[in-house]
């Protein structure tokens, strides 16, 4: 059997600390995971650009 794991991430308002709770995601589980979604539920703050620079700092293609 080919399990695929997906990690699901709700955000609000969390620029301050979605990168800790990215960084806790061991780096084995973000390499085989199928995908790692943050859903950013239309914060007010600077959420979405902090994701996006952390996936091109850790060059993470399968997080959005």
């Amino acid at each position: 059997m080919n399990e695929r794991l997906m990690i699901h991430i709700p955000a609000y308002n969390a620029e301050k600390t979605i990168v800790s709770v990215l960084d806790r995601i061991p780096e084995e589980i973000k390499l085989k995971a199928a995908e790692i979604v943050v859903f950013d539920n239309h914060s007010e703050d600077k959420t979405s650009e902090v994701v996006m620079e952390y996936k091109k700092k850790n060059n993470l293609s399968k997080l959005s």
